[in-house]
């Protein structure tokens, strides 16, 4: 059997993959840390002395986050000291500069990692877990520090540190650190928005040392002794002590691990003489990181990093011979397509956006890359004794990066500068890449140019008819990733903390968004709202209504607004555009800055009050009717969403009472969402409608006492009551009256506070209910 070790690694990678998806994996560290901290005694919030030796350090805004391996804990009140070799805790800190190596003793809070609470959402607790962290301490107080013995590591640290610095000093702040992110590896400095520009342009990898830097290093030290004239063994083996070197001051991450050995492989090649295989070398890399970290198959750093080289292995030859591709320009922009391809249902597995402009971004951004790390490297060692020459030296690389910034943020403005796709299904994700390999077969047997006393022979016609297969089936494959099958309305009560948040998604693809804010998450748009959007391939709202104006409704939607780019074609550059901001009738100066905000930027902006509707209707004899579900289009359900409050001639003049009340109608199902309503509003809203029947509730105010009353839920008769506030808020949301109400009426109660976002789904004849912390994802 050819390549063994391809097919080993296959089945360790799918039988762990397997065990990690049937739940037969180990359970993640961090709850077996908590468990074991009860058991000692330790009261939860208690500070606890822990002890350890310092495994990494990362520059971060607020300092060093240091990763402490080895640790030993000692519980207050006990005599008892424990052991964990296996376990890290993390934890950030601008009073010291410790090194790898070195041990810490220090005291603090424990805090696990937090699971994600909405659909798309960073899941912490997952990442962290992998990793084998188990979790953060807060408010740290350090008792002991000693310098361990020399090391490599140690010493690596202490000259990333000062490379840091020099970038800093001949580049400035942000160039700095965006060098120092490509060549040192030290990402985690970055400011958000730089990283989401060049994560929205395609060439966010190269922010993070990885295959590309690992190999143009190594290779190019081993093909410079080469013409020095040294032999083949001393080549290897200096150009393999430097890239070593190079991949321990840049943190030793996967990518760059997987990278180090294929290189090692590499050398072994060119000393012995024989022919470099670069699938049985991936596959040896894959073999020993799963061996050393088997929760490792499930990284995003794994996937992506294995992915590409299999890509590159697989792939881009493929589609280069059967289509007799020898043009060298040609052949570039084939291999950067083929990457793409290759690449795409990973990407948006994990980023659920691309962007279709970065093949010929990345093909500039490649060719560059070897200028810009190589005078980058050279100005910031100059920069450690010479700020003057150091400077004098990064101008190139300054300007370099000045290109790539400009490049990205051209893409950005083109068409489709930015597609957001979603989440594809594992289904979808199996069935793209069983085409390729499908055609990949077809075309090695069939497409080949047959040979002719041992020259190739093009026939002509058949690569024609080549490349027109693969043409096909790249299409095909796109519009895969492009797929949804969802034919029933979905509805999305997003977990925001303490503040409000609702997604609906129409089966005829119609998007709209009911509030956004919280009181209580910081960046909640960013980190919560938009990633559940990007998470469903959400990239245009129809419709963004805001209840009321207070600010845990719509904190969320300034800062969308705020950071709003429209480009040529009117849309988003950032990925999700907005149609039309709907408002109540209130004082004109509660939303004046949104208005403002939303028509700088060409936004609609609607006026929405009782009485008045937006929907769709399957046909014209069902609108007439108003049946919602039409017997003579195949049941399929027409929709609604109808305001029932406030009216502006009689508004009050509190917010609260002034909320906006929609009922969503789908079919025969109803959901009702009463912004802050109290009992007063509820009241009037009760003796104004004739109808207020809905299957599900969005609760009042969060759940404050002070509403959803015994005379409002009578009228509404819910099944299901959905309650939106933040874990252990200050304002005793729910209140204890409010949840005693609920249950008598016999409404299952569902809050984002205990078990994530909650999701409602229905075909317009029954619905069902959900918690995030339930869905079998």
């Amino acid at each position: 059997m050819k390549r063994p070790l391809l097919w080993f690694g296959a089945v360790c990678f799918l039988v762990l993959a397997l065990l990690g998806n049937t739940g037969d994996s180990q359970e993640s560290p961090p709850v077996f840390f908590e468990t074991w901290l009860s058991e000692q005694g330790a009261a939860p919030g208690a500070s606890v002395e822990f002890e350890g030796r310092v495994s990494s350090c990362d520059a971060v805004s607020e300092g060093l986050r240091l990763s402490v391996s080895e640790v030993t804990v000692r519980i207050p009140d006990s005599s008892e000291i424990s052991f964990l070799p296996e376990q890290k805790l993390i934890f950030t800190t601008d009073q010291i500069n410790p090194a790898p190596g070195d041990r810490l003793r220090f005291s603090g809070c424990f805090e696990s990692f937090e699971s994600a609470r909405n659909p798309g959402n960073f899941d912490a607790k997952q990442y962290y877990g992998s990793h084998n962290t188990v979790g953060r301490i807060k408010d740290v107080k350090l008792l002991g520090w000693n310098r361990g013995s020399f090391s490599v590591r140690g010493m690596m640290h202490r000259l990333r540190g000062a490379l840091r610095i020099s970038c800093g000093r001949i580049l400035g702040d942000k160039k700095g650190r965006i060098l120092s992110a490509i060549c040192l590896g030290e990402k985690s400095n970055l400011e958000q928005e730089w990283k989401n520009t060049y994560q929205e342009g395609g060439i966010s990898h190269i922010l993070a040392v990885s295959g590309l830097h690992v190999s143009m290093t190594g290779m190019g030290i081993f093909y410079m002794l080469r013409r020095l004239r040294l032999s083949y063994e001393l080549s290897a083996f200096f150009s393999g002590m430097a890239a070593s070197l190079y991949v321990i001051m840049a943190g030793g991450g996967i990518s760059a691990t997987r990278a180090l050995v294929m290189f090692f492989l590499w050398l072994g090649a060119q000393v012995c003489g024989r022919k470099y295989d670069m699938i049985t070398s991936v596959s040896v890399a894959a073999v020993l990181l799963l061996l050393k970290n088997p929760r490792a198959v499930k990284d995003a750093s794994f996937l992506l990093s294995f992915g590409a080289v299999l890509t590159l292995a697989v792939l881009v030859p493929c589609v280069r011979e059967t289509c007799g591709i020898r043009n060298r320009f040609i052949t570039a922009v084939t291999g950067s397509a083929c990457i793409f391809m290759g690449m795409l249902p990973v990407s948006l597995y994990f980023f659920y956006q691309v962007s279709p402009w970065s093949i010929p971004v990345n093909m500039a951004v490649a060719a560059l890359m070897t200028p810009l790390m190589g005078t980058g490297m050279a100005a910031a060692a100059a920069g450690t004794c010479s700020l003057a020459v150091g400077t004098f030296l990064a101008a190139p690389s300054s300007y370099l990066l000045s290109l790539f910034e400009l490049l990205c943020k051209l893409e950005q403005h083109l068409p489709s500068g930015v597609w957001v796709a979603g989440r594809p299904s594992a289904e979808n994700i199996a069935v793209y890449y069983l085409l390729l390999a499908a055609a990949g077969l077809w075309t090695w047997k069939h497409g080949k140019e047959p040979a002719v006393a041992g020259k190739k022979t093009a026939v002509p016609g058949k690569r024609v008819s080549v490349c027109l297969v693969w043409l096909m089936t790249f299409c095909i494959c796109i519009s895969l990733m492009c797929h949804r099958s969802e034919r029933q309305l979905r509805i999305v009560c997003l977990d925001v903390g303490q503040g409000d948040g609702a997604l609906l998604m129409f089966p005829d693809g119609t998007s709209c968004l009911i509030d956004g804010g919280s009181s209580s998450v910081s960046k909640v748009w960013e980190y919560r709202i938009s990633q559940t959007l990007k998470y469903y391939g959400v990239s245009k709202l129809d419709c963004l209504f805001l209840s009321h104006a207070d600010s845990d409704h719509t904190n969320g939607v300034k800062t969308f607004l705020q950071e709003y780019e429209a480009g040529p074609d009117g849309r988003n550059v950032h990925g999700i555009t907005l149609g039309s901001l709907v408002l109540p009738p209130v004082l004109e100066e509660d939303f004046s800055e949104l208005k403002a905000m939303a028509a700088e930027h060409g936004i609609t902006v609607l006026t929405m009050e009782a009485g008045d509707n937006i929907g769709r209707w399957c046909c014209d004899k069902d609108r007439d009717s108003e049946k919602f579900l039409c017997s003579t289009c195949l049941g399929r359900a027409s929709w609604k969403l109808e305001c029932l409050a406030p009216r502006s001639e009689a508004l009050s003049g509190e917010r609260n009472e002034d909320s906006m009340v929609l009922m969503v109608r789908y079919g025969n199902f109803r959901m009702l969402f009463t912004g802050d309503l109290e009992r007063e509003a509820e009241k009037r809203l009760a003796d104004q409608q004739e109808e207020l029947r809905a299957d599900v509730l969005k609760v009042g105010h969060h759940g404050s006492k002070n509403g959803t009353s015994e005379m409002f839920l009578s009228a509404v008769m819910p099944e299901v009551a959905v309650i939106s506030s933040g874990e252990n808020n200050r304002y005793g949301h729910p209140a204890p009256e409010t949840i005693e109400r609920l249950l008598e009426a016999g409404a299952e109660i569902l809050e984002t506070s205990q078990g994530g976002a909650v999701t409602v789904m229905s075909d317009g004849r029954t619905f069902q209910a959900e918690s995030f912390a339930d869905q079998d994802l």
